[in-house]
């Protein structure tokens, strides 16, 4: 009796586990039939290739139905052959994480060896959630590079302009939750196009296993380890066509690393690999349809170096920059000191020890440095524009085991294993993610923000006269009360130099010395606004 309740009791966590692994996972169920009379057809195997190599297979019960878990998300081909049949492929299926794929296969009796048919698979209408997904093929054919702009080609999902967040019906852009390869995303969800193969977009109807939420599911699958090494270079510019500096250079290789010969012949990745990765550099992100007013650089140049001129009526200063024209001032096509430089990469290795049992290792890395653009700056001050550096690291590691034996239809031991479709997956990430946002010269250096130079003031004694006692006498005497502030001089500094040339061009002016006012520190800190002057 105890050995009945643990072995519930393992089987009730394995099918616990189970269900929870499928989150990255897919499952095709075909139902096989003969086309003449629509009967169902028991012990047909099977088979799921990817790239002409078989991956996963099964065969179907007595009622003519096969699951075939856990599946990779990606696109496969589905072969089934049976004896007294003609076999028959369907390819292109597409198989999404969390999903059960349905299809409903057809052959044809015959008695000759007919080759195999092909069919091409058409995803359903009608979906067990409100939803698509895009592929690998489908993501390279649209106009665009980013995640979120994919995924507002869907019904029901709605972006604001190009690489802004999405709203999933009517939701904010933050209840909107991401996976990536089975693990919920914190920090950039950005990953090399080369590198995706799948993008699921979940609007409504969403799985219990994705948790609580309000808007939808974006779930992507990188890619894996192909059996044959491949890889691929592109570079892209428009510098020859327009002013924005968009340049791309995107790598990506896979391959086997080991090899396992199998007693047909062919050859079984036991190791594989695959990584992709994309340097981008853009002198403006997002560019204006009108373009961008701003100072020219010569007319900017001479009012940094000689900020200041003497009062129209013989005392005070007046700013330069208060006698522009329209002269001063130009219309370029991009938005001066926005560029941005962005460096992603995704990895994996696939270790296959055997056909029931897979460990996956992957991670991502995503470098996103970029200015930010101020329409108060645009005009005179973009030198000034912020900076803002993003870093995320990802890694996971996840192991799966089907228990069983998988059944390919080549053994005549119907019931070689009693346990079919039952897996287990474990796994753990790690995610950091950093932002920081700066001035580009100054960075930490925190003392640097705002500094000019250094200010001196030199102080006399004060004296009064007055009667004090001294020795029990009570005398009349001058006695110092405190001191005067009689000269504030400025020392000019680099550190902040076009700030510090507007108090040294005052100093100038005056000769050095300024009489009547702004003569000490707190005449300085509260009536010299030029000292406050922001320096980034």
């Amino acid at each position: 009796m105890e050995r009945k309740v643990y072995f519930l009791a393992i089987l009730a966590t394995l099918f616990a586990l189970s269900v929870f692994g499928q989150g990255g996972t897919g499952t095709l169920k075909a139902v096989v039939k003969n086309v003449d009379n629509g009967e169902t057809l028991p012990f047909v195997p099977v088979l799921l290739e990817q790239g002409g190599t078989q991956v996963r297979s099964g065969v179907t019960d007595i009622n003519g139905v096969v699951e075939i878990k856990p599946i990779n998300p990606g696109q496969y081909d589905v072969v089934a052959k049976f004896i007294g049949f003609g076999p028959v492929k369907i390819s292109g299926v597409i198989i999404s994480g969390g999903k059960l794929t349905e299809l409903d296969i057809q052959l044809k009796p015959t008695s000759q060896d007919l080759p195999v048919v092909e069919i091409i698979y058409e995803p359903p209408l009608i979906d067990d959630y409100v939803g698509t997904t895009k592929t690998r093929q489908e993501i390279v054919n649209l106009p665009t590079r980013n995640i979120n702009s994919v995924a507002a080609t869907t019904a029901g999902v709605t972006q604001g302009d190009e690489g802004d967040g999405v709203n999933v019906r009517g939701s904010r852009d933050d209840a909107t939750f991401y996976f990536i390869d089975g693990v919920k995303v914190r920090g950039s969800i950005n990953i090399p196009q080369s590198g995706i193969e799948q993008i699921q977009v979940i609007t409504g109807g969403v799985p219990a296993m994705y948790g609580d939420l309000t808007g939808g599911v974006i779930s992507i699958t990188t890619r894996g380890p192909s059996t044959q090494h491949m890889g691929g270079v592109e570079y892209a510019t428009s510098e020859l066509f327009d002013k924005y500096g968009y340049n791309l250079l995107g790598f990506n290789g896979t391959g086997p690393i080991v090899t396992k010969k199998m007693a047909d012949g062919s050859r079984r990745a036991v190791l594989g690999y695959f990584f992709a990765g994309e340097l981008l550099s853009q002198r403006d992100p997002d560019p204006s349809a009108v373009g961008n007013w701003k100072i020219k650089d010569d007319v900017l140049a001479s009012i940094q170096n000689n900020p200041l001129r003497p009062g129209p009526l013989g005392s005070g200063t007046v700013q330069n920059a208060e006698y522009l024209g329209p002269d001063a001032f130009e219309n370029i096509k991009y938005k001066p000191n926005t560029q941005a430089r962005r460096a992603s990469v995704t990895a994996k290795i696939d270790i296959k020890p055997s056909k029931t049992t897979s460990v996956t290792i992957g991670g991502q890395f995503d470098y996103f440095n970029r200015r930010l653009y101020s329409y108060t700056n645009s005009l005179l001050n973009s030198d000034n524009n912020g900076e803002r550096v993003d870093y995320t690291y990802r890694a996971y590691a996840k192991f799966t085991q089907q228990l069983g034996k998988e059944d390919d239809g080549a053994s005549d031991d119907k019931s070689a294993s009693a346990i079919k479709n039952v897996f287990y997956t474990l796994q753990v990430d790690y995610t950091k993610n950093t932002a920081v946002q700066q001035s580009s010269q100054h960075q930490d250096r925190v003392f640097d923000y705002g500094y000019m130079g250094k200010f001196s003031t030199f102080k006399t004694p004060i004296y009064n006269y007055q009667l004090d006692t001294i020795n029990g006498q009570l005398l009349p005497a001058y006695y110092q009360v405190g001191f005067r502030d009689t000269l504030y001089t400025f020392e000019k500094s680099d550190v902040n130099p076009v700030p510090s040339n507007y108090t040294q061009r005052y100093y100038d002016l005056n000769n050095g010395f300024v009489t009547g006012n702004y003569e000490n520190f707190f005449q300085s800190t509260t009536r010299w606004w030029f000292i406050k002057w922001w320096s980034g």
